[in-house]
């Protein structure tokens, strides 16, 4: 077992063998009180601002677009897979699109969100109730707290990742 703070709240990862996986879990639940379902875990990941890999990014986003250059990138390690290019946007390079956690109307996966020009802002990537993950373009979104988009709605930008 090693510390995993996932979610900001403490945690940890366990690695058994598959033939003890279902005594360790027995167990752990036992102690913990119940297992947590994957509202549980998207609720966290929320409240957090913790996106997630698969739902909110990909790769096809840089480290720092995603908000885990804190988390997943080291400058000092030395070589490995993707550096050059990691090292060469944060010494050179401005991100073009960051991810965000947002908070408005009508929001669903996938949605493209644009502007009241009607350019494209951005991507809403997965939600949660009226709060979502995007991907939006830095230009349109900085040093701004509410984003007016396509419809004369607005959305309100909780945290830049």
């Amino acid at each position: 077992a090693h510390r995993a703070d996932r979610c900001g709240f403490g945690g940890f990862d366990v690695a058994v063998p598959t033939e003890d996986a279902a005594a360790v879990l027995g167990t752990l639940l036992s102690r913990a009180g119940r297992e947590l379902t994957q509202a549980d875990l998207d609720e966290a990941r929320f409240r957090a601002g913790v996106p997630r890999y698969g739902a909110d990014f990909d790769e096809t986003h840089y480290p720092q677009e995603a908000g885990l250059k804190e988390r997943a990138v080291s400058f000092t390690k030395g070589c490995y897979l993707g550096q050059e290019v990691v090292c060469t946007l944060e010494n050179r390079g401005q991100l073009r699109r960051r991810m965000m956690l947002i908070e408005g109307e009508g929001l669903e996966p996938g949605q493209a969100l644009e502007g009241a020009d009607g350019k494209k802002l951005g991507e809403v990537r997965s939600t949660l109730g009226h709060r979502a993950f995007a991907v939006l373009r830095r230009a349109a979104t900085e040093g701004v707290d509410e984003v007016p988009v396509a419809g004369g709605r607005s959305v309100r930008i909780l945290r830049v990742l």
